[in-house]
């Protein structure tokens, strides 16, 4: 608990039988382990308090930052989801007249090939 060896502990004992006598020395150990006890009971309540404060003022702002990341995503995809639709479309557009242009070229291409070759027979 205090990292003490047990050489200190010892010489810690002694002190404590010279200094407070072998009446006393029983009743002040307990005295002195129970507050120890209380002490350590009060630093793991502000420790628990502390970490759990950091918790929900973590997950709070991870939930709003996760949030805003993936409302800023889904508006970016819809944007570019817009565009490429516009594109798409528009290039369909510039196609279809080139197809009906290309088919009526094919048409008068294949009626041109018909009457000549009804003229050669």
């Amino acid at each position: 608990m205090f990292d003490m060896s047990f050489l200190e502990l010892v010489v810690v004992a002694i002190v404590g039988l010279l200094v407070i006598g072998p009446e006393r020395l029983p009743k002040a150990t307990r005295t002195g382990l129970l507050y120890a006890g209380k002490i350590k009971n009060e630093f793991k309540k502000i420790r628990y308090q502390i970490e759990k404060e950091i918790d929900e003022d973590g997950l709070n702002t991870l939930k709003s930052d996760t949030a805003s990341s993936i409302e800023a995503d889904l508006s970016l995809l819809k944007k570019n989801w817009h565009k490429e639709v516009e594109t798409i479309s528009s290039e369909i557009q510039t196609v279809e007249p080139q197809n009906t242009e290309a088919s009526e070229a094919d048409d008068e291409l294949s009626e041109n090939l018909h009457s000549k070759t009804h003229e050669v027979q």
